[in-house]
């Protein structure tokens, strides 16, 4: 047998030492990723992390950056296992978005290694934490203007008749306001609430041609509130909660659940469920989930004689440059 000489033998010895040292400096990250609910605040995302590593002391950093690169960080304590397991909570408050996390881990030899991870959870939610982020959506706003239409059914044994309203609403924080709406199947069948900037609170009916100084925007809009299908007051309540009073939609249901997503003009929504308190009818409201504005309503309600089927479509924009002359009180001629 030929035998190999000795300087050779040692080098080939170094090379893998050299390449065994190298393998052992590396660190590997595993990460497991899990979503829990708290109790109708929000969602605690939880990540458990298995460090392994065969070169001793670890520092762990770790990075959270959300869609709106907000960014945080945290250090964990040094450590000399070769084995560890972290939990880091967060208090998830930004849905509709994903989080990207990273997590940096660096050994005592200045060796490091690093994993991403992104976190969807914009459907792992609870519907009393989405019904509160909407709340805030709508009261926080500087701005709101949207368009929108009733459509309602009346169903009897003999026929169905279907009635469209269409709306439009325009808001400033500053105090400008006006809502306007009429029924499509009626001539001369238009109102108008208008507040200007001296906070004066005006309503015009098409039908006698009458402009009422009203006391409050809270009396305007409960005065139209049955003649436009509650389109006066659905979106205002959320925006002005102080001003026209806290019984909302949201709170007006309940056993709300969010019961999935569906798309609406290809526009992603949370839909959530619930039952109108004052008579058990079932409710349904869409939320879209880039902006979480409310994009439809759907109601139901039934009678000795008749049954009738109500859907609001809305198409709203929130905290948007306005100029005042949206707000012009125009009477049609």
């Amino acid at each position: 047998m030929k035998l190999i000489k000795l300087p050779y033998l040692i080098f080939f010895l170094i090379l893998i030492g050299c390449d065994k040292k190298e393998e052992l400096s590396q660190t590997e990250i595993q990460i497991i990723s899990t979503i829990s609910k708290t109790s109708e605040v929000g969602d605690t995302i939880m990540f458990e992390f298995y460090v392994h590593t065969n070169s001793g002391l670890n520092t762990i950093e770790f990075y959270v950056e959300d869609s709106l690169l907000m960014t945080k960080s945290k250090d964990f304590i040094s450590t000399e296992s070769d084995s560890i397991k972290f939990n880091y909570n967060v208090l998830y408050e930004n849905i509709g978005q994903i989080l990207d996390f990273k997590i940096l881990v660096k050994d005592k030899n200045g060796k490091s290694n690093s994993k991403n991870i992104s976190v969807n959870i914009s459907d792992d939610i609870s519907a009393e934490f989405l019904t509160l982020k909407v709340e805030e959506t709508y009261s926080s706003a500087s701005s709101y203007r949207d368009t929108g239409i009733v459509h309602t059914k009346f169903i009897t044994e003999d026929e169905t008749r279907l009635v469209e309203k269409p709306f439009k609403t325009a808001f400033l924080r500053s105090g400008l306001y006006l809502f306007q709406y009429y029924d499509a199947s009626k001539e001369n069948s238009k109102y108008i609430i208008h507040r200007d900037k001296n906070n004066v609170v005006r309503i015009f009916d098409e039908s006698t041609g009458d402009i009422e100084i009203i006391g409050s925007l809270l009396q305007a809009v409960a005065r139209l509130t049955g003649v436009s299908s509650a389109s006066s007051i659905n979106i205002p309540m959320l925006i002005m909660p102080n001003e026209l009073g806290l019984n909302n939609i949201f709170n007006q249901i309940e056993n709300k659940e969010i019961s999935g997503s569906e798309v609406i003009d290809d526009i992603d929504c949370y839909k959530l469920t619930g039952y109108y308190k004052f008579n058990g009818s079932g409710c349904t409201i869409w939320i879209q989930k880039n902006n979480l504005l409310i994009r439809r309503i759907s109601s139901s309600s039934e009678y000795d004689t008749f049954k009738s089927e109500d859907v609001v479509d809305i198409i709203g924009e929130i905290n948007i440059e306005m100029e005042d002359s949206e707000f012009e009180f125009s009477i049609p001629e």
